[in-house]
């Protein structure tokens, strides 16, 4: 017996030496050989036994539960050690309650993302220097990020990055960029640098573009291929148009016949506030030249003309519920407008934030008016925040809202300040009933005095949310990124337009495009929630290339998904029967031909629910290796019973005691 319990301890070390080796792709094999080998090995256990042809009924079953707990405490060790290395922490130590804290940190500040190794993951975007941009490759375990060894852009000395977009203006495979640069000396004016992405660089083409703030990404001529929009020194509108080659541009001059000056800095949203999945172009507008109000025009696609048509009256001035014009003063900061579902009634608001001197107001455009909502910055603690923003008046500043919580209802992450100039990173929570923003139960994600935004970023791709910080130390600016809660209450679902290529590789996202998912549930009611994916690409809005829409606690019955993107035959996509926590991909080629379009679904196997299914695959090999045991040991006993009477039966014969 004591050879026999060496030989198991011995097996065991060897089956975690080879499952530590093998950690990825073959785990699998590995524990389906490892549970072979020790039924065989238990197997050989009981002809050992058999040989020992003991008199005493009660040592054979003690040998014998002996026997199975041994085998039991190994098959749990073995998978133990199987979750360790699949999920990536201890079973013990894997809390999914709390924030694990900082993951990594990088040299520079974030400003894009994008997919350069084609894994799914998307990379970063970073500036190193003023004039320097590099790339870091997001690992596929949700660990960090690797700096490539190429692909590192460097501009001329004099020019300073002030935001990057990705697109594809050529029509290839890889992602090219849209560099907005000012001058170090003077930042009137801006410049436009267009790199073309490659196999394993980015060529900047020596052809710059003079503009006026920022750019933003639109597709003016609906053929598929990146164009940018942007304010001229002359305060008119052009729209740079890819050619046929996708390295030279055509400026057109666009939305001629706007009613109202632009507002500066020039604001414009690729984005469906029409609810007919179509994206729009929505300007900021001045209604008056003191600027003293703000309008917006929207542009729409025109199906017959092939062209964009002014919409009259779409969206009113900006007012309060009062319904009168809400007055700027010198000091008040309207920030850029988000565009989200923020009641979920599958339709697209708009958001946009007023900062006065002492109040920070969220005026929504739903259901054809204006409605000021709330922020509640006051924590557990009775302490007051303020929203931190730029001090630059020419600047205007970006916030972030995502559906960090599963709900159904975007949260807004914001870097708030207290009185004593503490900052720190906080989520807001959505209470569309109350029309109001409130700073979350939980403590803030991280304190620091020197914190200047915060985005949302999902490390391991697993559509659970993580909070993504800059920070700015004496002129030094860095990125953290801190993992968040990965605990699985509700159902979701994790959507991507690609961009429309015939080779059906999920490589980049499409500007503009809309989706609308509808859900029935088991009692009969209907729920419908919307998203806008990358309806701005100026003024470091760090839009996430996805759109993730929970769904809470709802149990899946029938459901739906539409899809639109930028195309003169507005036409939309609709699929049913979609699998909930899964990373939905949707390649619209052709884009005027739907039928065509096709939809991919990947299981997403988040750690959460390795872990999950581990426990319960842990508990189900415990509670059976029990039964056996107990089955077992009744075989065994009537056996030896059967055994011992054949054995008397002689006996009683001859007469022999």
């Amino acid at each position: 017996m004591i050879t026999t319990i060496f030989a198991m301890h011995y097996y065991y070390n060897v089956c975690v030496v080879v499952l530590r080796l093998v950690r990825r792709c073959w785990w699998v094999l590995c524990v389906s050989g490892a549970l072979t080998l020790s039924r065989l090995f238990s197997n050989l256990c009981y002809r050992f036994l058999d040989s020992i042809r003991s008199r005493k009924v009660v040592s054979r079953i003690q040998s014998l539960l002996m026997l199975h707990f041994l085998k039991s405490i190994v098959l749990c060790q073995i998978w133990y050690s199987v979750i360790s290395v699949v999920v990536g922490c201890s079973v013990l130590h894997c809390d999914g309650s709390k924030l694990s804290g900082i993951v990594t940190e990088i040299d520079g500040e974030v400003l894009a993302y994008v997919d350069l190794d084609r894994n799914h993951f998307f990379d970063l975007v970073v500036k190193v220097k003023p004039n320097i941009l590099q790339f870091y490759l997001a690992e596929e375990n949700g660990s960090g990020f690797m700096l490539a060894d190429s692909f590192t852009i460097q501009l001329l000395w004099n020019r300073n990055i002030v935001n990057v977009a990705v697109g594809n203006f050529d029509g290839d495979i890889y992602p090219d960029l849209l560099v907005t640069t000012k001058d170090i000396v003077s930042t009137n004016s801006s410049k436009v640098h267009v790199c073309f992405g490659s196999e394993r660089q980015f060529f900047c083409d020596s052809q710059t573009y003079d503009i006026e703030d920022e750019p933003q990404l639109v597709d003016c001529d609906c053929d598929q291929k990146s164009d940018f929009l942007a304010l001229l020194s002359n305060g008119s509108i052009a729209c740079f148009i890819s050619g046929r080659s996708g390295r030279q541009f055509v400026e057109q001059r666009f939305m001629v016949e706007l009613t109202s000056p632009v507002r500066r800095p020039f604001s414009v949203a690729f984005v469906d506030v029409t609810a007919d999945l179509i994206p729009e172009l929505v300007l900021m507008t001045d209604t008056v030249k003191s600027g003293s109000l703000v309008g917006f025009e929207v542009w729409t696609i025109n199906k017959t003309s092939r062209s964009w048509v002014h919409l009259v009256g779409e969206i009113e001035p900006l007012q309060e519920p009062r319904k009168q014009l809400l007055p700027l003063s010198s000091s008040t900061k309207i920030g850029q407008p988000l565009f989200e579902d923020f009641n979920a009634d599958g339709l697209i608001d708009m958001m946009v934030p007023v900062l006065t001197e002492t109040d920070s107001t969220m005026m929504v455009w739903s259901d054809g008016r204006w409605s000021a909502w709330t922020l509640n910055t006051t924590d557990s603690n009775g302490v007051i925040w303020r929203l931190v923003v730029e001090p630059d008046q020419s600047s205007t500043f970006s916030l972030q809202v995502g559906d960090y919580l599963h709900s159904g209802y975007p949260a807004m992450l914001a870097v708030l300040e207290d009185a004593n100039r503490q900052r720190a990173a906080f989520l807001m929570t959505n209470y569309p009933s109350q029309r109001q923003f409130r700073i979350d139960n939980r403590l803030p994600f991280y304190l620091d005095s020197s914190l200047t935004s915060a985005a949302f970023y999902d490390l391991s791709e697993d559509g659970f949310l993580d909070v993504m910080l800059l920070r700015n130390v004496t002129g030094r600016s860095s990125s953290l990124f801190i993992l968040s809660e990965r605990t699985l209450q509700s159902s979701f679902l994790k959507i991507q337009i690609c961009w429309p290529l015939p080779f059906g590789i999920h490589l980049m996202y499409w500007p503009g495009s809309s989706v609308q998912l509808q859900l029935t549930t088991w009692s009969g009611t209907v729920k419908s929630w919307a998203g806008a994916l990358m309806y701005s690409t100026a003024y470091k809005s760090l839009l996430l290339p996805y759109k993730i829409i929970g769904t809470g606690k709802r149990m899946w019955n029938d459901n739906g998904l539409k899809v639109g993107v930028a195309a003169w035959s507005k036409a939309t996509f609709e699929k049913q029967d979609l699998l909930p926590i899964t990373r939905t991909y949707v390649n619209p080629y052709p884009a005027d031909k739907p039928k065509h379009w096709k939809l991919t679904q990947n299981t997403i196997w988040s750690r959460t629910r390795i872990f999950t299914g581990s426990i319960i695959a842990f508990g189900t090999i415990l509670v059976l290796s029990v039964i056996i045991v107990f089955v077992e040991i009744r075989q065994w006993r009537l056996r030896m019973l059967g055994e011992d009477e054949e054995m008397l039966i002689p006996r009683i014969s001859t007469g022999r005691r």
